[in-house]
């Protein structure tokens, strides 16, 4: 759906959450301060998405053409999408902060992905040239900004070929829901998706969903143009 039209339809909801109540995966990829309709489900597995836009300070990211409202992010947790990133750096163009909260359906468990830095701080003014943390109303980072959500289902089923890292070939799996949710859209999209590590991140997170846990890895960089992020005075500059 376009960024910022209106929210999904009650049937387009409805049909969501019976997805993944019957053990569906999605990846969600939410705008900051954007509604989506999806709230109340995803606030049922645990996970919810604040009123922010994350403002980082850190100086690391402007080696990589970042800005305040462009955090480069460099601490991940220890989930099988984001194992073997520690180290490296993923670039996220106005991403807002999300949450693991108490989930309210049973058999819910939840875990972060990355995190801003802690010279950060969730912004809930409008986005200005000049901004500052106000502590009475704002958060100091670190804060998350992508996390993951597993529903263990009661029922079981053969195991698939394709699901080799999760369990044994032809073994009983206990069928789960899979949720991947991201504080920001356009760290995949076609303008920033071939910057720092953003692919891995993404096909990570896709290959995570359909369990096939063999194609998660660090891909090897591609000898080809890569894209030179100028801020307005870095342009004049130039």
């Amino acid at each position: 759906r376009q960024q910022g039209r209106r929210d999904a339809f009650g049937d387009e909801v409805e049909a969501v959450e019976a997805y993944i109540a019957s053990g569906g995966r999605a990846l969600i990829l939410r705008e900051p301060r954007t509604s989506t309709g999806l709230e109340p489900m995803l606030s049922r597995y645990g996970l919810k998405a604040n009123a922010d836009f994350i403002v980082d300070v850190n100086p690391l990211a402007r080696m990589l053409g970042g800005s305040p409202t462009m955090p480069v992010v460099y601490e991940y947790g220890t989930h099988t999408i984001t194992k073997d990133m520690q180290g490296v750096a993923t670039v996220f163009p106005m991403v807002g902060s999300i949450e693991t909260i108490t989930p309210k359906e049973t058999g819910v468990t939840t875990e972060v992905l990355a995190k801003s830095s802690d010279q950060s701080w969730g912004e809930m003014g409008e986005l200005a040239d000049r901004v500052s943390h106000d502590p009475a109303t704002e958060e100091v980072g670190p804060l998350d900004i992508a996390a993951v959500s597993v529903r263990k289902l009661d029922a079981a089923e053969p195991a698939s070929p394709d699901a080799t890292a999760d369990a044994p070939a032809g073994a009983a799996t206990a069928k789960e829901a899979r949720i991947v949710l991201f504080g920001d859209a356009d760290f995949a999209s076609n303008a920033t998706l071939m910057t720092a590590d953003n692919r891995n991140l993404f096909l990570n997170s896709m290959a995570w969903l359909n369990e096939r846990s063999d194609l998660i890895s660090i891909r090897p960089k591609d000898r080809t143009a890569q894209p030179v992020v100028l801020n307005a005075l870095q342009a004049r500059a130039l």
